[in-house]
Protein backbone atom coordinates (compact mmCIF):
# COMPACT_ATOMS: atom_id res chain seq x y z
CA UNK A 1 0.00 0.00 0.00
CA UNK A 2 1.40 3.40 -0.97
CA UNK A 3 1.85 6.18 1.56
CA UNK A 4 -0.95 8.13 -0.11
CA UNK A 5 -3.33 5.17 0.15
CA UNK A 6 -2.34 4.59 3.77
CA UNK A 7 -2.98 8.23 4.60
CA UNK A 8 -6.37 8.10 2.92
CA UNK A 9 -7.32 4.92 4.80
CA UNK A 10 -6.22 6.47 8.09
CA UNK A 11 -8.18 9.62 7.30
CA UNK A 12 -11.33 7.61 6.67
CA UNK A 13 -10.92 5.73 9.95
CA UNK A 14 -10.33 8.88 11.99
CA UNK A 15 -13.65 10.21 13.30
CA UNK A 16 -14.52 13.70 12.14
CA UNK A 17 -16.05 15.79 14.90
CA UNK A 18 -17.75 19.16 14.88
CA UNK A 19 -18.12 21.57 17.78
CA UNK A 20 -20.95 24.10 17.59
CA UNK A 21 -20.03 25.65 20.95
CA UNK A 22 -22.70 23.78 22.90
CA UNK A 23 -21.03 22.72 26.16
CA UNK A 24 -23.94 20.48 27.13
CA UNK A 25 -23.34 18.05 24.27
CA UNK A 26 -19.78 18.96 23.36
CA UNK A 27 -18.29 18.03 19.96
CA UNK A 28 -20.23 15.36 18.06
CA UNK A 29 -19.05 12.87 15.47
CA UNK A 30 -20.04 13.76 11.92
CA UNK A 31 -22.27 13.40 10.05
CA UNK A 32 -25.27 14.51 12.09
CA UNK A 33 -28.25 16.82 12.29
CA UNK A 34 -28.77 18.66 15.53
CA UNK A 35 -32.06 20.35 16.35
CA UNK A 36 -32.20 23.03 19.02
CA UNK A 37 -35.79 23.12 20.21
CA UNK A 38 -38.13 23.92 23.06
CA UNK A 39 -41.81 22.97 23.54
CA UNK A 40 -43.11 25.60 21.13
CA UNK A 41 -45.25 25.11 18.04
CA UNK A 42 -42.52 26.42 15.75
CA UNK A 43 -40.01 23.89 17.05
CA UNK A 44 -42.51 21.02 17.14
CA UNK A 45 -43.23 21.26 13.41
CA UNK A 46 -39.53 20.69 12.63
CA UNK A 47 -39.41 17.75 15.03
CA UNK A 48 -42.43 16.23 13.28
CA UNK A 49 -40.76 16.39 9.87
CA UNK A 50 -37.51 14.93 11.19
CA UNK A 51 -39.44 12.04 12.72
CA UNK A 52 -41.32 11.45 9.48
CA UNK A 53 -38.09 11.50 7.48
CA UNK A 54 -36.54 8.97 9.89
CA UNK A 55 -33.14 10.61 9.65
CA UNK A 56 -30.76 10.40 12.57
CA UNK A 57 -30.79 13.61 14.56
CA UNK A 58 -29.92 14.93 17.98
CA UNK A 59 -32.76 16.64 19.82
CA UNK A 60 -31.25 19.37 21.97
CA UNK A 61 -33.81 20.63 24.48
CA UNK A 62 -33.06 24.34 24.72
CA UNK A 63 -34.15 26.75 27.43
CA UNK A 64 -35.94 29.54 25.61
CA UNK A 65 -35.02 33.08 26.73
CA UNK A 66 -32.12 31.67 28.75
CA UNK A 67 -29.80 29.46 26.71
CA UNK A 68 -31.02 31.14 23.53
CA UNK A 69 -29.50 34.42 24.75
CA UNK A 70 -26.07 32.98 25.49
CA UNK A 71 -23.17 34.01 23.21
CA UNK A 72 -22.55 30.52 21.79
CA UNK A 73 -26.21 30.20 20.80
CA UNK A 74 -26.40 33.68 19.32
CA UNK A 75 -23.62 32.64 16.94
CA UNK A 76 -26.01 29.98 15.64
CA UNK A 77 -29.00 32.30 15.51
CA UNK A 78 -28.47 36.01 16.25
CA UNK A 79 -32.24 36.37 16.71
CA UNK A 80 -31.99 34.16 19.81
CA UNK A 81 -34.96 31.98 18.90
CA UNK A 82 -35.78 28.33 18.34
CA UNK A 83 -35.77 26.23 16.27
CA UNK A 84 -32.30 26.02 14.78
CA UNK A 85 -30.74 23.09 12.97
CA UNK A 86 -27.07 22.36 12.42
CA UNK A 87 -26.59 19.90 9.56
CA UNK A 88 -23.03 18.56 9.49
CA UNK A 89 -21.77 16.39 6.63
CA UNK A 90 -19.20 13.59 6.80
CA UNK A 91 -16.38 16.09 6.22
CA UNK A 92 -17.39 18.12 9.26
CA UNK A 93 -18.78 20.97 7.17
CA UNK A 94 -21.75 22.55 8.90
CA UNK A 95 -24.82 24.32 7.58
CA UNK A 96 -26.87 26.22 10.16
CA UNK A 97 -30.43 27.36 9.55
CA UNK A 98 -33.15 29.07 11.59
CA UNK A 99 -36.84 29.87 11.00
CA UNK A 100 -39.18 26.89 10.97
CA UNK A 101 -40.56 27.46 7.46
CA UNK A 102 -37.08 27.70 5.95
CA UNK A 103 -35.97 24.60 7.87
CA UNK A 104 -38.96 22.60 6.62
CA UNK A 105 -38.21 23.54 3.01
CA UNK A 106 -34.52 22.69 3.41
CA UNK A 107 -35.14 19.31 5.03
CA UNK A 108 -37.75 18.39 2.44
CA UNK A 109 -35.54 19.31 -0.50
CA UNK A 110 -32.49 17.52 0.88
CA UNK A 111 -33.93 14.45 2.59
CA UNK A 112 -37.45 13.86 1.23
CA UNK A 113 -36.18 12.67 -2.14
CA UNK A 114 -39.19 10.41 -2.62
CA UNK A 115 -41.61 13.27 -1.89
CA UNK A 116 -43.49 11.32 0.77
CA UNK A 117 -44.01 14.44 2.89
CA UNK A 118 -43.74 17.17 0.27
CA UNK A 119 -44.37 17.55 -3.44
CA UNK A 120 -41.91 17.61 -6.36
CA UNK A 121 -40.53 21.01 -7.30
CA UNK A 122 -42.27 22.53 -10.28
CA UNK A 123 -45.62 20.83 -9.62
CA UNK A 124 -48.82 22.66 -8.74
CA UNK A 125 -48.99 20.96 -5.34
CA UNK A 126 -45.44 22.10 -4.55
CA UNK A 127 -46.40 25.72 -5.08
CA UNK A 128 -49.66 25.26 -3.16
CA UNK A 129 -47.81 23.95 -0.12
CA UNK A 130 -45.38 26.88 -0.33
CA UNK A 131 -48.39 29.20 -0.61
CA UNK A 132 -49.68 27.72 2.63
CA UNK A 133 -46.31 28.18 4.33
CA UNK A 134 -46.47 31.89 3.49
CA UNK A 135 -50.12 32.11 4.55
CA UNK A 136 -49.20 30.55 7.87
CA UNK A 137 -46.25 32.89 8.42
CA UNK A 138 -48.20 36.04 7.55
CA UNK A 139 -51.67 35.13 8.82
CA UNK A 140 -52.44 32.22 11.09
CA UNK A 141 -49.26 32.15 13.17
CA UNK A 142 -49.03 35.88 14.05
CA UNK A 143 -52.78 36.08 14.70
CA UNK A 144 -52.73 33.18 17.16
CA UNK A 145 -49.50 34.39 18.76
CA UNK A 146 -50.98 37.87 19.27
CA UNK A 147 -54.08 36.43 20.89
CA UNK A 148 -52.03 34.17 23.13
CA UNK A 149 -49.71 36.96 24.28
CA UNK A 150 -52.61 39.34 24.92
CA UNK A 151 -54.40 36.76 27.05
CA UNK A 152 -51.22 36.03 28.98
CA UNK A 153 -49.95 39.56 29.62
CA UNK A 154 -52.92 41.88 29.05
CA UNK A 155 -55.90 39.75 30.02
CA UNK A 156 -58.14 42.73 30.83
CA UNK A 157 -57.74 44.19 27.35
CA UNK A 158 -61.09 42.95 26.06
CA UNK A 159 -60.90 45.06 22.91
CA UNK A 160 -57.68 43.47 21.65
CA UNK A 161 -58.73 40.00 22.76
CA UNK A 162 -61.92 40.36 20.73
CA UNK A 163 -59.99 41.71 17.74
CA UNK A 164 -57.40 38.93 17.75
CA UNK A 165 -60.01 36.24 18.38
CA UNK A 166 -61.92 37.38 15.30
CA UNK A 167 -58.69 37.37 13.30
CA UNK A 168 -57.80 33.87 14.48
CA UNK A 169 -61.26 32.59 13.58
CA UNK A 170 -61.01 34.21 10.15
CA UNK A 171 -57.73 32.40 9.49
CA UNK A 172 -59.02 29.05 10.71
CA UNK A 173 -62.09 29.48 8.50
CA UNK A 174 -59.68 29.65 5.55
CA UNK A 175 -58.04 26.42 6.74
CA UNK A 176 -61.45 24.80 7.12
CA UNK A 177 -62.46 25.86 3.61
CA UNK A 178 -59.19 24.56 2.15
CA UNK A 179 -59.66 21.15 3.79
CA UNK A 180 -63.24 20.99 2.55
CA UNK A 181 -62.28 21.98 -0.99
CA UNK A 182 -59.33 19.58 -1.18
CA UNK A 183 -61.43 16.69 0.05
CA UNK A 184 -58.58 14.31 0.92
CA UNK A 185 -58.24 15.04 4.62
CA UNK A 186 -55.03 16.98 3.95
CA UNK A 187 -54.45 20.62 3.10
CA UNK A 188 -52.69 19.96 -0.20
CA UNK A 189 -52.76 16.91 -2.45
CA UNK A 190 -53.44 13.42 -1.17
CA UNK A 191 -50.88 12.97 1.61
CA UNK A 192 -49.37 14.79 4.55
CA UNK A 193 -47.14 17.63 3.40
CA UNK A 194 -45.32 20.71 4.63
CA UNK A 195 -48.66 22.55 4.58
CA UNK A 196 -50.08 20.19 7.22
CA UNK A 197 -46.87 20.03 9.23
CA UNK A 198 -46.50 23.79 9.61
CA UNK A 199 -50.11 24.34 10.67
CA UNK A 200 -50.77 21.34 12.90
CA UNK A 201 -48.89 22.38 16.08
CA UNK A 202 -50.86 25.63 16.21
CA UNK A 203 -54.18 23.94 15.49
CA UNK A 204 -53.42 21.32 18.14
CA UNK A 205 -53.67 23.96 20.89
CA UNK A 206 -56.41 26.05 19.29
CA UNK A 207 -58.96 24.80 21.85
CA UNK A 208 -57.45 27.32 24.28
CA UNK A 209 -58.88 30.12 22.16
CA UNK A 210 -62.16 28.90 20.65
CA UNK A 211 -64.42 25.88 20.19
CA UNK A 212 -62.72 23.91 17.42
CA UNK A 213 -65.82 21.74 16.91
CA UNK A 214 -67.30 24.57 14.85
CA UNK A 215 -64.76 23.53 12.20
CA UNK A 216 -65.51 19.83 11.52
CA UNK A 217 -62.87 19.40 8.81
CA UNK A 218 -60.16 20.82 11.07
CA UNK A 219 -61.30 18.53 13.90
CA UNK A 220 -61.04 15.46 11.65
CA UNK A 221 -57.72 16.64 10.22
CA UNK A 222 -56.24 17.08 13.70
CA UNK A 223 -57.31 13.58 14.70
CA UNK A 224 -55.76 12.14 11.55
CA UNK A 225 -52.41 13.83 12.12
CA UNK A 226 -52.42 12.96 15.82
CA UNK A 227 -52.72 9.29 14.84
CA UNK A 228 -49.32 9.34 13.10
CA UNK A 229 -46.75 7.52 15.24
CA UNK A 230 -44.11 10.02 14.11
CA UNK A 231 -46.22 12.93 15.33
CA UNK A 232 -46.65 11.23 18.68
CA UNK A 233 -42.89 10.60 18.85
CA UNK A 234 -42.21 14.26 18.11
CA UNK A 235 -44.40 15.39 20.98
CA UNK A 236 -42.70 12.92 23.30
CA UNK A 237 -39.45 14.86 22.85
CA UNK A 238 -38.89 17.20 25.78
Amino acid sequence: MTNTAEQETKRRRTPVVYDDGDKKTGPLEAPFIKLFASPTANAQKVTILLELLKVKYYFRATEFLKETKEPWYLKLNPAGKVPVIVDVNEKGEAFTLAESGAILLYLAEKYDTGNKFSYPQGTANHYKEIEFLFFHASGLNPAQASLNLTKLFDSENEKDIKKFTELVLKNYKLVEDQLAANGTGFLVGDHISLADIIAFPHAKVADKFFDVSQFPHISQWREKLESFEEVQAAYAKK
